[in-house]
């Protein structure tokens, strides 16, 4: 029998996302924590590239196919503390 992640219950959709919020706390953080800011340049200095959005790193640092639901709580629960994310220096 395989079971896919869609069939999979609340519970465990909480820890899932709980031990996602916790990968994405070791290898991401917000640009102001590790990028210089440059005003007459536009602000902080990409040097990592682009930042991405909470629902893009989610989908990044995911070896697997997460359901909607899922990435849809995380990324929000990632957007109360910020839109923009970049790689941890």
């Amino acid at each position: 029998m395989n079971a896919t992640l869609k069939d999979i219950d609340e519970e465990t959709k909480l820890k899932l996302g709980e031990a996602v919020l916790e990968k994405i706390g070791q290898g991401y953080t917000l640009p102001e924590e590790i990028l210089p800011y440059i005003s007459r340049e536009g602000g902080y200095q990409y040097i990592t590239g682009s930042p991405l959005t909470s629902v893009d790193l989610v989908l990044e640092t995911q070896p697997f196919e997460l359901p909607d639901e899922v990435v849809d709580t995380i990324a929000d629960a990632l957007d109360n503390i910020s839109d923009q994310w970049v790689p941890d220096l």
